[in-house]
């Protein structure tokens, strides 16, 4: 299985952003497998690098900060979003 060409880039803040985007606009009509090998396709990146996202994501809005470590980078936008798109922490939480 080949890797994705940019599987081993860190994920600046901006892309994050791109994939909170991306995932909260398809997440109530799209399968979430189907969900997340489009946004892989889109970002360039593996369909299991954008569903450690999720789950990462997932972590930030529950506090659970033990495993997988949090990246500063998805920290700060997920901030962002919860803010740009006036939804708040537990909504975002039932959607990832």
């Amino acid at each position: 299985m080949k890797k994705a060409t940019r599987h081993y880039e860190e994920w600046p803040i901006e892309e994050s952003k791109q994939f909170l985007n991306m995932y909260l606009d398809g997440v109530k009509t799209t399968d979430q497998g189907k969900l997340c090998s489009n946004i892989a396709n889109e970002l360039g990146r593996t369909i299991n690098a954008i569903k450690l996202r999720v789950k990462e994501v997932n972590r930030i809005l529950t506090g659970e900060h033990d495993f997988p470590e949090i990246t500063p980078n998805m920290s700060a936008a997920v901030d962002q979003i919860l803010i740009e798109r006036n939804i708040s922490a537990n909504r975002m939480g039932l959607l990832f």
